[in-house]
């Protein structure tokens, strides 16, 4: 805190015996107490061992071999590469979630103590894991977002890996390898180089570190049943258990516990061995998994909480699904990409392997809820491309493999073609059809108002002038009575984490306070020492049944500001100018787009008629 208020401070002082604002969100420190988080480190250590232990085996036994095994992925690397460079040059390293919810989850996991997902999705396990990595980067939308592109990186060569491996499994067909090899490499190249995959891998969601764990734990699950070694059965098992501990709708996934063995496994005549690494693997699983797959039964299943979109006949349900397939949408897929996923299609129903069950079940285990919550693409924008982050992986594979089984069948009838030529041809007509996927380029270029809005915040912070205390809006900003939503009501989540992080590294530890708990005070003070209070972008927001309403015809202030107009004085400490252009489809509408731009920012707090003259700074240029 700092020390005791001046005269020139922004707020009137208030009487010492006035009740003190709670401070809101107040970092707490960690404790490696609960048994979610002694599990969580218990199982990080155990797979980073793994991983380190395998990487060191295998250096040591391909040694005088490593230079041609990077040779043979040099595509992978260059297609890695790219794909970091294209990160680094075209879209924000901001968010993109609607509300800024996943703000609201880093600074939680980031802190290490937190269990409480903002918006009851992820689990506790995720936000211990994924919060120690979190905390190798700045606390900042940036380095939130690094951290993303990263695991996005890690995660699409964990695909070209798995696809290398698993389709040949079972198959003694000489083609089979070269086929796996060929649909890798384009699944990698599918999925690192589509639009809507640079955005969101640079806007610090935790849905590249769910998808590299499954994809992780596919690739230990592959070394287990090849060679029945018990740690990769191990390492299998607290990889998946990761995974559908990831989100609540990936404990669908649960099943492959079973499903991968029996797909992949040779368990007939296996030895005492295998069947100990599957036991155990198993048994690993279930004692992570167990306690949240209960939890989330009772509360989801036997309660009901959030299952209405279940409720609808299934036919219906499957009819509005496959009618809003993400990723099969030209304006969002070059449609060259489209056809070669059909195409695959095609090829896994030929195929009729059985190694292919568990992407087959994948995909519908994780596209069916998430599809279904919000469709089409534009319901919720950008929502819908959060949620399909786990299809574009499986989208990407198809793609991979329809591309192989082309180029084969090229191939056969052109022999005379040289191989090169034909895939570089394929290639030239996928890239040169991107521009066709317009809501994909909109998507991946063109910001939104929250996005602007966190950038000039971070950028604000350590322009501040001095201050005690930080008075916060309410997240959720609803309506008045007879309004019904269509939509989400207006919401968003103040970054406090980068707030805190930007005040100490000034020295200074303000109190975070919400305008709620405010203005329930009867007498109308604020409290002691010098306040600000910010008024966002959500004080001037409305959604389309409240503009349709007329809410926003007389103001483009919501009624709670013009509450607080009522009650206090407001005196500029720290603005800026926030333009109003977004997407069309987002729900959330700054000014009633009744404006090109409008001030928001920082503000002197102080009551009415109080005659303590208010500080000020200079606004930022």
């Amino acid at each position: 805190m700092s020390e005791a208020p001046r005269a020139d401070a922004g707020a009137g002082a208030a009487p010492s015996s006035a009740p003190a604002l709670r401070d809101a969100g107040q970092g707490t420190r960690y404790e490696l107490a609960t048994t979610a988080q002694r599990v969580a480190w218990l199982g990080l250590a155990y797979v980073i061992a793994w991983a380190l232990g395998r990487a060191a085996v295998r250096l040591v036994r391909r040694r005088r071999e490593l230079l041609a095994d990077l040779r043979r992925h040099a595509p992978l690397l260059v297609l890695l590469a790219a794909f970091l460079a294209l990160c680094a040059t075209i879209p924000a390293f901001l968010p993109i979630h609607d509300h800024n919810s996943y703000v609201a989850r880093s600074d939680c996991a980031r802190s290490l103590a937190c269990d409480d997902d903002p918006r009851a999705a992820f689990s506790a396990t995720t936000f211990h894991v994924y919060g120690a990595l979190l905390r190798l980067a700045p606390h900042s939308a940036r380095g939130f977002g690094l951290v993303s592109v990263l695991m996005t990186a890690l995660a699409i060569g964990l695909l070209y890996a798995l696809i290398r491996r698993v389709p040949r499994l079972g198959s003694d067909a000489s083609g089979s390898r070269a086929l796996a090899e060929r649909a890798a490499i384009w699944a990698a190249a599918c999925v690192a180089l589509h639009p809507i995959l640079l955005r969101t891998a640079t806007s610090g969601i935790f849905w590249p570190y769910n998808i590299a764990c499954l994809l992780a734990a596919g690739v230990a699950a592959h070394r287990a049943a090849e060679r029945g070694a018990i740690v990769d059965a191990l390492a299998a098992a607290v990889l998946l258990a990761f995974a559908v501990l990831g989100n609540l709708v990936c404990l669908a996934l649960t099943p492959l516990v079973v499903l991968v063995p029996l797909c992949w496994g040779r368990l007939v005549g296996a030895g005492a061995r295998r069947y100990l690494a599957l036991a155990l693997g198993v048994l690993v699983f279930a004692a992570l998994v167990t306690p949240t797959f209960l939890d989330a039964f009772a509360a989801h299943v036997v309660q009901g909480q959030q299952m209405e979109r279940f409720s609808e006949p299934p036919l219906r349900m499957l009819r509005e699904l496959l009618g809003n397939v993400l990723y099969l949408d030209p304006r969002l897929t070059p449609a060259p990409l489209g056809v070669l996923a059909l195409l695959g299609l095609v090829v896994l129903a030929r195929r009729r392997a059985r190694a292919d069950l568990p992407f087959v079940y994948v995909l519908l285990a994780t596209e069916v809820p998430l599809g279904l919550q919000v469709t089409p693409f534009t319901t919720g924008y950008p929502t819908r491309f959060i949620h399909g982050y786990p299809s574009l992986f499986w989208f990407a594979a198809l793609a991979g493999l329809g591309a192989a089984a082309l180029l084969r069948w090229l191939g056969e009838r052109w022999p005379q073609a040289r191989a090169w030529t034909l895939q570089v041809g394929l290639a030239a007509l996928c890239l040169a059809t991107i521009p066709t996927a317009g809501e994909a380029l909109a998507f991946l270029g063109a910001p939104r108002v929250l996005e602007r809005e966190l950038a000039a915040l971070e950028r604000g912070f350590a322009e501040l002038p001095e201050h005690d205390v930080l008075v916060l809006p309410p997240v959720i900003l609803r309506p008045p009575e007879g309004v019904e939503l269509t939509s989400d009501p207006v919401e968003a989540f103040f970054p406090v984490g980068a707030y805190r992080a930007a005040m100490r590294a000034r020295g200074s530890e303000p109190v975070v306070a919400q305008l709620d708990e405010l203005l329930r005070r009867p007498d109308g003070r604020v409290p002691e020492g010098r306040v600000l209070l910010y008024v966002g972008a959500t004080m001037y927001s409305f959604v389309p049944a409240e503009i349709e309403a007329g809410l926003a015809a007389r103001s483009i202030e919501r009624p709670l500001l013009r509450r607080v107009r009522a009650r206090y004085e407001l005196e500029p400490a720290w603005t800026f100018t926030l333009a109003t252009r977004q997407h069309p489809a987002v729900a959330m509408r700054l000014a009633a787009d009744q404006r090109e731009a409008v001030e928001l920012g920082f503000y002197w707090l102080r009551a009415r008629g109080a005659d303590v003259a208010s500080g000020s700074a200079p606004r930022p240029p």
